[in-house]
């Protein structure tokens, strides 16, 4: 007989997140990033975000390019995260930027090593992008880690 192999809450929480941007690309308002990490966050806290934007709050904050920094330190900081900028882990949530892409929410699917930055990854046009890239800000999640 085969045995069954328990999953921990953060890795069942980060599998429904990669297969949420999996099955449905990026779009404003609906389907972003920083959204579906607050769930994820919320989820894993047990905690609820009282101040949620909603959809036309969604658009106005993406359009600032420092909005979604300004929102997710709120929902962090309320949840119960803790802000943390070295030691980047597997389950983390983080701010990413680079030249090619505003602000965006991020879940950190790898730790960074000595030959690079954490493996970041957000909900793109074409499903999942991943980059090695520090995150601008970045909070951990309290939550059972494996």
């Amino acid at each position: 007989m085969a045995m069954a192999l328990a999953i921990s809450p953060m890795e069942a929480a980060i599998e429904a997140v990669l297969q949420r941007w999996l099955a449905d690309p990026f779009s404003l308002p609906d389907r972003n990033c920083a959204i579906d990490l607050l769930d994820y966050a919320e989820t894993l806290t047990g905690r609820t975000y009282a101040r949620r934007p909603d959809r036309r709050e969604a658009v106005r904050i993406a359009r600032d390019p420092y909005g979604v920094v300004e929102v997710a330190s709120d929902a962090a900081l309320a949840l119960g995260c803790v802000a943390i900028s070295t030691g980047i882990e597997r389950g983390d949530v983080g701010i990413i930027a680079n030249a090619d892409h505003r602000p965006t929410a991020s879940l950190c699917l790898k730790a960074g090593d000595d030959h690079g930055a954490p493996m970041m990854a957000a909900r793109g046009g074409e499903g999942i992008e991943i980059a090695r890239i520090e995150p601008e800000f970045a909070w951990r999640v309290p939550c059972p880690r494996p």
